[in-house]
């Protein structure tokens, strides 16, 4: 899939502007295979893994008007012959990993502050497809314990 100027191929891209009132990161993954030092070949689904990519690209554009502030947006991907780490469920009967966590493994570029996504967060993309994969049109619904209705603190 071609992936944020400057990515060619990449199987997973991740963008982060401020031009939104609240700030996220989007990404978008396609199915890919690792290969292991032990010549071993997995498909890999990381849909739902958490995910920290290293910021490869990053640029602003004038203050606006509006804010007196520049635009600012920055963009990771993973590229083949990249080296991943991965965590998750390896199915040894049909060669297929689903991932939990994966983290570019790059040093030099991991230095800056990488993006993570949490689960759930990487939309589908079409790998032969030479367009950017679409971003979310909505915003991933948090996760965990919310605060009940009613307002104000228990009382005793």
């Amino acid at each position: 899939m071609a992936g944020p100027t400057g990515a060619d191929r990449c199987v997973l891209w991740t963008t982060w502007t401020t031009e939104r009132s609240f700030p996220r990161i989007n990404g978008a993954v396609v199915p890919f295979a690792i290969e292991t030092d032990h010549d071993g070949r997995y498909d890999v689904d990381a849909r739902n893994a958490v995910v920290q990519v290293a910021v490869r690209q990053r640029e602003a554009d004038a203050p606006t008007p509006a804010t007196g502030y520049p635009v600012r947006s920055e963009a990771g991907w993973i590229s083949p012959g990249d080296w991943v780490v991965l965590e998750g469920e390896f199915d040894e009967q049909k060669q297929t990993v689903v991932a939990r966590r994966l983290r570019f493994q790059d040093p030099a570029l991991m230095a800056a502050v990488p993006h993570f996504l949490p689960p759930g967060a990487l939309v589908s993309a079409d790998p032969d497809s030479r367009e950017t994969a679409a971003e979310p049109t909505q915003a991933p619904r948090p996760r965990g314990r919310r605060r009940p209705s009613g307002g104000g603190p228990p009382t005793a």
